[in-house]
């Protein structure tokens, strides 16, 4: 933990920590941490649906919500981080942008300024980089209504479908498939695809 954590961090560790409740922090300095909630560890939100749909007409909301154009010095010294500890013990890191739903790809602004932010930083560090929202057809196999709690993050039945979908993936480049034409280049690009926004 220590090593890992440096003091500066401890305040945002120890504030992530609490958010999570005050038992989880006992139960992780007793070596004992159990979390039922299922998205603490597993990165999704084990829920079926949303409280409020939000699957939309794609066209009419596009661009409605700005991003902030830029990473945080935070996230960045973290993943340099992640990046050198991966390296040390020579483990592969693969960078990947897991989807996100198509209301969020559409609604949002600077979503390629964070692309191509990926793509420089993996091009740099020698690493391999998929961006899984730009992935052709990833909007029918995990559409909105149904795989998505909200629009941020799958739900059991999507995560269990993009796990899926990954595997194979990673065995078809394992294999030296050239995956390339499946991806489109840019957001953009993307969004200028009337079968896209369908």
């Amino acid at each position: 933990f220590f090593r890992a954590f440096r003091p500066k961090d401890w305040p945002m560790l120890y504030y992530d920590l609490v958010s999570k409740g005050i038992n989880d922090v006992c139960s992780l300095l007793c070596g004992r941490l159990r979390v039922g909630n299922w998205f603490l560890t597993r990165g999704y939100f084990p829920f079926h649906e949303p409280d409020v749909p939000f699957y939309r007409d794609y066209a009419a909301m596009r661009g409605i919500e700005t991003l902030p154009a830029e990473m945080t010095p935070y996230n960045i010294e973290m993943l340099d981080r992640i990046t050198a500890l991966c390296r040390e013990n020579g483990v592969e890191l693969v960078l990947i942008n897991v989807p996100q739903s198509k209301a969020f790809n559409c609604s949002c602004t600077n979503l390629d300024v964070f692309h191509q932010w990926y793509a420089d930083y993996a091009a740099k560090n020698g690493l391999q980089y998929y961006n899984f929202n730009l992935c052709k057809g990833i909007d029918t196999r995990l559409p909105d209504e149904g795989c998505f709690y909200d629009p941020h993050h799958l739900n059991n039945a999507g995560a269990a479908a993009f796990s899926e979908f990954y595997a194979d993936f990673m065995r078809r480049i394992r294999a030296e498939e050239d995956l390339r034409d499946e991806f489109y280049a840019s957001y953009a690009e993307m969004l200028n695809d009337p079968a896209y926004l369908g």
